[in-house]
């Protein structure tokens, strides 16, 4: 048997399922990186929204804002 038809049918299947895992692998970041956008737009929103509560609340309630919303030098 010659080296180089040993090598083909170890190396083409090898190369197939390699570029097979490769393109599933780039597919499934693509899918990830959508998610992670997802998530952060999510959790952006959250924040801004209980901020807001919190911030609205303490002009509301006090008319100032609370000591752990001012900068150091202002907590007082």
């Amino acid at each position: 048997m010659r080296a180089g038809a040993l090598g083909e049918h170890v190396i083409r299947p090898l190369k197939d399922r390699t570029l097979r895992n490769l393109t599933e692998a780039q597919a499934l970041n693509q899918q990830l990186q959508a998610k992670n956008v997802t998530l952060i737009e999510e959790l952006r929103t959250k924040k801004i929204k209980e901020y807001r509560q919190k911030f609205t609340f303490a002009n509301a309630s006090s008319g100032s804002i609370p000591l752990e919303g001012r900068p150091k030098s202002l907590r007082k």
